[in-house]
């Protein structure tokens, strides 16, 4: 699956009050990660398939991060696991990366067959 469609079904997934917190999130600059945030004028009515589009115009290489680190705040890390393995599905590798803040992430598969973050 592609990162576009990974990204539009992990947001199907989160209800109308988390999805609104997860675009308050993409407006503040200091929430995702130092790069600068998406302007309220673009992000005020946006449903799920336009907040995918303005994610993948404005972090362009950087979706994952940006994703995972804001749904992490929102406290869906069951939607992380989702988003990671939908991405590996694909067979794209995944390897470690490091954001600004010096943190790690990384999918891997565990013995049961689900993703785990470490």
């Amino acid at each position: 699956m592609d990162m576009e469609q990974s990204i539009l079904i992990v947001l199907r997934e989160l209800a109308q009050d988390d999805f609104n917190t997860f675009k308050w999130f993409l407006k503040k600059p200091e929430q995702v990660n130092g790069l600068k945030g998406i302007p309220k004028s673009e992000l005020e009515s946006t449903v799920r398939t336009g907040t995918t589009d303005l994610i993948m115009q404005h972090y362009h290489g950087k979706e994952t991060e940006i994703v995972v680190d804001i749904l992490k705040k929102i406290e869906r890390h069951d939607l992380v696991e989702r988003f990671l393995k939908g991405l590996s599905s694909d067979g794209v590798k995944r390897k470690k990366k490091e954001n600004p803040s010096g943190s790690e992430f990384q999918s891997t598969s565990s013995s049961t067959g689900s993703a785990v973050l470490t």
